[in-house]
């Protein structure tokens, strides 16, 4: 056989599989697409800043490496029926990062590193691992102690403890939060955006479903009740850049998220903390 056949027969052959691995790939991403979109409820966040979305065991995160924080976390909870004896992690940082962001960026910078997919409720549903990744820094904030250790601590335990419970014939609730940055407050060590504000949307989807958001600043003294941070969903997408539940019949989504309607979830009124 000619070498000249040999050599067209060869670039045909690699055409043709790098056609192939295109397709695969291309498969592969729609079908990643979709279990993402499926993952969190009525749609992706759109508009705002850009974001990667990384996927977690039980949670899912809206990911800025221009800011190095998340912009928002999704996850789905369900009332606790067996308690698991889960110690305690260290943070680290994740290898997904473009810029890896370590514990050791918030040393001495007068911020906690607040979870945005709690640890205890995330563990207990849905165990080590999903713990674990709760303590990468992709899922990590600066918070400021009183609302780190105080009223969002409270926030946390009130969606599982309550709110969880409460909705249990709907599923439980769907929760997606994250912090709201205006560009007020700066960096840490020049790498990690601080947000002004955090914001929480609870969903409960019943038949008819259910919303309720809640925005809390960085400078809360720690003791208000949490009904005090009670918003609309349209406040939140209005600090946030983001549009949420946009899968939901627009007549919906536009009653619900312009509603603030607390009755249903009943919040508690204690403001004992933690700490």
């Amino acid at each position: 056989m000619k070498p000249a056949r040999v050599g067209k027969r060869y670039l045909t052959r690699l055409a043709l599989g790098a056609i192939a691995v295109v397709c695969i790939l291309a498969i592969g991403y729609v079908a990643d697409q979709s279990a993402r979109e499926n993952a969190i409820y009525m749609g992706l966040p759109s508009g705002g800043r850009f974001y990667r979305v990384l996927r977690n065991d039980g949670f899912m995160v809206g990911y800025s490496d221009l800011l190095g924080s998340p912009l928002w976390v999704s996850y789905r909870l369900t009332p606790i029926k067996t308690k698991r004896d889960l110690p305690r992690p260290n943070f680290r940082a994740d290898f997904r990062a473009f810029e890896w962001i370590t514990p050791d960026d918030y040393t001495n910078s007068g911020f906690d590193r607040g979870h945005l997919a709690p640890n205890y409720a995330i563990s207990q549903l849905y165990g080590k691992n999903a713990q674990l990744e709760t303590f990468l820094m992709t899922n990590i904030a600066p918070q400021k102690p009183n609302l780190n250790r105080k009223v969002w601590q409270r926030l946390e335990a009130e969606a599982i403890d309550n709110f969880a419970v409460r909705f249990e014939k709907c599923g439980g609730i769907w929760v997606i939060t994250g912090g709201i940055y205006d560009g007020t407050t700066g960096r840490i060590g020049g790498k990690v955006a601080v947000p002004s504000a955090f914001f929480a949307v609870f969903v409960a989807p019943c038949e008819t479903p259910q919303m309720l958001a809640f925005i809390v600043p960085q400078g809360v003294e720690g003791n208000e009740r949490l009904s005090q941070f009670v918003v609309s969903v349209d406040e939140v997408e209005k600090l946030s850049g983001f549009d949420l539940f946009s899968r939901l019949p627009d007549p919906l989504e536009n009653e619900l998220e312009s509603a603030i309607a607390p009755a249903a979830w009943q919040i508690s009124k204690t403001v004992r903390n933690r700490f």
